[in-house]
């Protein structure tokens, strides 16, 4: 089943069972800071406000930040990801609701009843998803699932407008002014978009790295660059697998007809402006 919901998802197969591989080494923003928990944990209060049975949530993928979090109190969680190496590798979460579950399935076609859940969430779910096709096809498998009023809150990794170019990464590497390897990747794929639809293919952005690797050398010993950190970059050589970075404005208009948007937060982090958790709200039925 992982093998063929990667492919459906235009990933190659095989590529969670490499992150999993490298998780330990995977850092923020690829995984959400603090700021971005408190925003979710805020949200599902506010989810929960009318829920007199208690929370019903739904998270896409296994994050174990957002599953250890602090869910309203009665909060039934259910976490759904493709990937079997992920489920097994990440789940269950510490400190994750008593009954919370976990459902190996693609995001469009989730064996969740219709109108069954109060909140969505997700942490930068959006990169592996083909835009708009995919990921518009997992905003409507969304739409239905959440009851009328229901919130959806993404936290997205966008590219800016205007665009920055690979010069430009590169005049900042090499004056100190990229505080970790994560942060480069993702500037890089933001850079190397030219048209959303085709995204980035990984191994293009392994070989822009390849070149910088000298521009790098000063960060060897530093914190953030150490040589596992740089092999997250290294996984991504020869890759096919594409990557999709919308801008805000382009993940605005593709949810637009089916929700309501209803706030955007920024972290106060390195990247944290290009890293918007997003709130939508399914309109309430007429």
């Amino acid at each position: 089943m992982q093998g063929e919901a990667s492919k459906a998802l235009g990933q190659a197969p095989g590529l969670w069972d490499t992150v999993l591989q490298n998780w330990r080494h995977i850092g923020r923003p690829l995984k959400p800071y603090p700021d971005d928990i408190a925003v979710y944990e805020r949200l599902a209060r506010i989810g929960a406000a009318d829920c007199a049975g208690g929370l019903r949530a739904l998270m896409l993928g296994v994050t174990p930040e957002i599953a250890g979090s602090r869910w309203p109190a009665g909060t039934k969680l259910t976490a759904v990801d493709c990937s079997p190496a992920m489920i097994q590798g990440l789940w269950p979460a510490p400190g994750k609701p008593a009954d919370a579950r976990v459902i190996c399935a693609d995001w469009r076609t989730m064996p969740i009843e219709t109108g069954s859940i109060d909140y969505v969430c997700g942490d930068g779910c959006n990169p592996a998803l083909a835009f708009p096709d995919v990921m518009g096809a997992v905003a409507r498998s969304v739409l239905r699932v959440l009851a009328p009023g229901g919130l959806f809150a993404m936290r997205l990794f966008i590219r800016p407008n205007p665009a920055e170019t690979v010069d430009d990464i590169s005049r900042a590497l090499a004056a100190g002014r990229i505080g970790n390897v994560h942060v480069l990747k993702w500037r890089l794929i933001a850079a190397l978009t030219e048209k959303i639809e085709n995204g980035v293919r990984l191994g293009d952005v392994w070989e822009v790295w390849n070149r910088m690797r000298p521009l790098a050398a000063r960060y060897a010993a530093a914190e953030g660059w150490t040589r596992d950190e740089l092999n997250s970059v290294e996984m991504y050589r020869n890759m096919e697998t594409r990557f999709y970075f919308p801008t805000l404005a382009e993940f605005r208009t593709l949810l637009a007809p089916d929700f309501v948007e209803r706030e955007c937060s920024f972290g106060r982090y390195e990247h944290g402006d290009r890293c918007p958790i997003v709130c939508f709200a399914k309109p309430d039925a007429p």
